[in-house]
Protein backbone atom coordinates (compact mmCIF):
# COMPACT_ATOMS: atom_id res chain seq x y z
CA UNK A 1 0.00 0.00 0.00
CA UNK A 2 0.98 3.61 -0.20
CA UNK A 3 0.29 6.89 0.56
CA UNK A 4 0.14 9.28 -3.08
CA UNK A 5 -0.97 12.86 -1.60
CA UNK A 6 -4.62 12.40 0.06
CA UNK A 7 -5.32 8.87 -1.50
CA UNK A 8 -4.37 5.60 0.27
CA UNK A 9 -3.69 3.05 -2.52
CA UNK A 10 -3.70 -0.77 -2.12
CA UNK A 11 -2.33 -1.90 -5.64
CA UNK A 12 -4.09 0.61 -7.84
CA UNK A 13 -7.24 0.43 -5.79
CA UNK A 14 -7.96 3.19 -3.50
CA UNK A 15 -9.01 1.98 -0.05
CA UNK A 16 -8.78 5.63 1.86
CA UNK A 17 -9.29 8.95 1.18
CA UNK A 18 -8.34 11.81 3.28
CA UNK A 19 -9.53 15.49 3.31
CA UNK A 20 -8.39 18.61 5.86
CA UNK A 21 -11.07 17.05 8.32
CA UNK A 22 -12.05 13.18 7.50
CA UNK A 23 -10.16 10.17 6.31
CA UNK A 24 -12.70 7.81 4.66
CA UNK A 25 -11.81 4.19 4.61
CA UNK A 26 -13.82 1.61 2.33
CA UNK A 27 -13.92 -2.24 2.93
CA UNK A 28 -15.63 -5.00 1.93
CA UNK A 29 -18.55 -4.09 4.42
CA UNK A 30 -18.75 -0.11 3.78
CA UNK A 31 -17.22 3.09 4.17
CA UNK A 32 -15.89 4.16 8.01
CA UNK A 33 -15.28 7.97 8.32
CA UNK A 34 -12.93 8.94 10.76
CA UNK A 35 -13.55 12.88 11.72
CA UNK A 36 -10.21 14.62 12.53
CA UNK A 37 -10.19 17.18 15.39
CA UNK A 38 -6.69 17.69 15.90
CA UNK A 39 -4.31 17.52 13.23
CA UNK A 40 -0.81 18.05 15.38
CA UNK A 41 1.69 15.55 14.20
CA UNK A 42 2.59 15.75 17.86
CA UNK A 43 -0.53 14.63 18.96
CA UNK A 44 -3.33 13.77 15.95
CA UNK A 45 -6.97 12.42 17.06
CA UNK A 46 -9.88 11.65 15.14
CA UNK A 47 -13.22 9.88 16.08
CA UNK A 48 -15.25 7.44 14.55
CA UNK A 49 -18.32 9.40 13.26
CA UNK A 50 -20.53 6.17 13.13
CA UNK A 51 -19.76 4.37 16.68
CA UNK A 52 -18.00 7.63 18.20
CA UNK A 53 -14.71 5.52 18.75
CA UNK A 54 -11.88 7.47 20.09
CA UNK A 55 -8.34 7.74 17.81
CA UNK A 56 -5.14 9.18 18.46
CA UNK A 57 -1.11 9.03 17.67
CA UNK A 58 0.75 10.82 20.15
CA UNK A 59 4.99 11.16 20.15
CA UNK A 60 6.25 8.84 23.21
CA UNK A 61 9.20 10.98 23.40
CA UNK A 62 11.06 14.12 22.99
CA UNK A 63 11.90 12.93 19.28
CA UNK A 64 9.47 11.68 16.80
CA UNK A 65 11.37 8.26 16.77
CA UNK A 66 8.42 7.00 18.95
CA UNK A 67 4.68 7.02 18.76
CA UNK A 68 1.84 5.18 20.34
CA UNK A 69 -1.57 5.06 19.53
CA UNK A 70 -5.03 4.22 20.74
CA UNK A 71 -7.41 3.43 18.20
CA UNK A 72 -11.23 2.77 19.31
CA UNK A 73 -9.57 0.85 22.75
CA UNK A 74 -6.82 -0.73 20.43
CA UNK A 75 -3.02 -0.08 21.51
CA UNK A 76 -0.23 0.40 19.44
CA UNK A 77 3.44 0.80 18.90
CA UNK A 78 4.99 3.12 16.14
CA UNK A 79 8.65 3.21 16.44
CA UNK A 80 11.49 4.14 13.99
CA UNK A 81 13.80 1.57 13.14
CA UNK A 82 16.51 3.24 11.33
CA UNK A 83 17.19 4.22 7.40
CA UNK A 84 16.17 2.42 4.49
CA UNK A 85 19.32 3.04 2.29
CA UNK A 86 18.75 0.00 0.13
CA UNK A 87 14.98 1.78 -1.49
CA UNK A 88 16.75 4.10 -3.88
CA UNK A 89 16.80 6.89 -1.17
CA UNK A 90 17.33 7.23 2.61
CA UNK A 91 13.56 6.81 3.66
CA UNK A 92 12.97 6.96 7.32
CA UNK A 93 11.60 3.09 8.22
CA UNK A 94 9.02 3.00 10.94
CA UNK A 95 7.59 -0.82 12.34
CA UNK A 96 4.05 -0.49 13.80
CA UNK A 97 3.26 -3.67 16.23
CA UNK A 98 -0.22 -3.80 18.21
CA UNK A 99 -0.39 -4.67 22.24
CA UNK A 100 1.24 -7.80 21.95
CA UNK A 101 4.31 -6.88 20.39
CA UNK A 102 2.85 -8.56 16.73
CA UNK A 103 4.03 -6.69 13.89
CA UNK A 104 1.28 -5.21 11.65
CA UNK A 105 3.46 -3.13 9.10
CA UNK A 106 6.14 -1.22 8.16
CA UNK A 107 6.56 1.81 6.92
CA UNK A 108 9.04 3.73 4.64
CA UNK A 109 8.63 7.58 3.84
CA UNK A 110 9.83 8.85 0.69
CA UNK A 111 11.52 12.48 -0.59
CA UNK A 112 8.33 12.61 -2.87
CA UNK A 113 6.20 13.13 0.22
CA UNK A 114 4.63 9.57 -0.33
CA UNK A 115 4.52 6.60 2.45
CA UNK A 116 4.94 3.45 1.65
CA UNK A 117 2.81 0.83 3.68
CA UNK A 118 4.13 -3.05 4.04
CA UNK A 119 1.68 -5.06 5.28
CA UNK A 120 2.76 -8.29 7.26
CA UNK A 121 2.14 -10.98 5.70
CA UNK A 122 -2.05 -11.48 7.26
CA UNK A 123 -1.44 -15.58 6.95
CA UNK A 124 1.38 -15.23 9.71
CA UNK A 125 -0.63 -13.61 12.07
CA UNK A 126 -2.79 -15.76 14.19
CA UNK A 127 -5.97 -13.18 13.87
CA UNK A 128 -5.51 -11.95 10.44
CA UNK A 129 -6.12 -8.62 9.06
CA UNK A 130 -9.48 -7.71 9.33
CA UNK A 131 -11.21 -4.08 8.91
CA UNK A 132 -11.22 -2.83 11.90
CA UNK A 133 -7.26 -3.50 11.19
CA UNK A 134 -7.43 -1.63 8.14
CA UNK A 135 -9.18 1.53 9.47
CA UNK A 136 -6.66 1.43 12.50
CA UNK A 137 -3.54 0.71 9.71
CA UNK A 138 -5.22 3.71 7.61
CA UNK A 139 -5.34 6.18 10.63
CA UNK A 140 -2.31 6.21 11.67
CA UNK A 141 -0.22 5.86 8.36
CA UNK A 142 -1.84 8.78 7.57
CA UNK A 143 -0.73 10.81 10.38
CA UNK A 144 2.57 9.45 9.81
CA UNK A 145 2.79 11.04 6.80
CA UNK A 146 3.08 14.26 8.40
CA UNK A 147 5.91 13.07 10.57
CA UNK A 148 7.76 10.53 7.99
CA UNK A 149 7.11 11.93 4.38
CA UNK A 150 9.34 14.65 4.25
CA UNK A 151 8.07 17.12 1.23
CA UNK A 152 4.65 17.36 3.08
CA UNK A 153 4.78 20.63 4.84
CA UNK A 154 2.69 21.11 8.45
CA UNK A 155 1.43 24.48 10.08
CA UNK A 156 3.89 22.74 13.02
Amino acid sequence: MIWRGPTLYDDHRSIAQSTPDTIRVTGDTGATVLRITADNPVRFRAFDVGTGGEYELRKAGLTVSRYVASCAGRRYTCNRTGFDFLAGAITPKREIRDASGELIAVTRGFPSGELGVNVAEPTLRADGFDEIQLVDLAFMTWALTFVDAPARRTRY
